[in-house]
């Protein structure tokens, strides 16, 4: 008996620390925001949303659009459908975007990128933002990007998706941020 009773609260101890350890991951997510400082990748790719450029040799297939919002969050939607929608981090020395995907919020068509049941990793690379001395997007030079998704069992229906700005949509002057004083 008395040994029992020191199990199940060797148990309840692990529960309780595993149940912690889960709490700061995802509020690590759900708290972080990117980087907004002038020059920075993270400020060039929460701009605004990135579409997919049309592929001619795959004229049928569904464009990809990419949304990275200043507060963390992201949406990826194929098409007209939203396939996956979460928290992000992007960490410019590796070149990736680590996402937190909500479960209720993911489809099948994405779910084969999706680790642990809620991780993803988009990689990008050739960012390409050109600013004026206004900290304006250069009209008529839209920028680009290229994003790649890797599945998480290996295989080899990795994508790799060419990006293209057309709308600004963010104006991080309007938030609770004072982003002059970064230049």
């Amino acid at each position: 008996m008395k040994a029992l009773k020191m199990f199940g609260r060797i148990l309840i101890t692990i529960f309780f620390i595993v149940l912690i350890a889960a709490i700061i991951l995802v509020l690590s997510y759900t708290l972080s925001s990117p980087d907004k400082t002038i020059g920075s990748e993270s400020r060039g790719l929460i701009t605004g949303p990135w579409e997919q450029l049309q592929d001619t040799n795959d004229d049928d297939q569904a464009l990809w659009k990419f949304s990275f919002t200043q507060n963390g969050d992201f949406q990826i939607v194929e098409g007209d459908e939203l396939i996956a929608e979460g928290y992000c981090k992007i960490d410019e020395d590796s070149g990736k975007i680590k996402l937190f995907i909500l479960p209720w919020k993911v489809t099948d068509e994405f779910s084969k990128y999706v680790k642990y049941f809620m991780f993803a990793e988009v990689s990008y690379s050739n960012l390409e933002v050109s600013l004026d001395d206004d900290d304006e997007i250069v009209e008529g030079e839209e920028p680009t990007v290229q994003f790649l998704i890797r599945t998480n069992d290996g295989s080899d229906e990795s994508k790799v998706f060419t990006c293209k700005m057309y709308e600004v949509t963010i104006d991080l002057y309007e938030s609770e941020y004072d982003l002059t004083k970064d230049a």
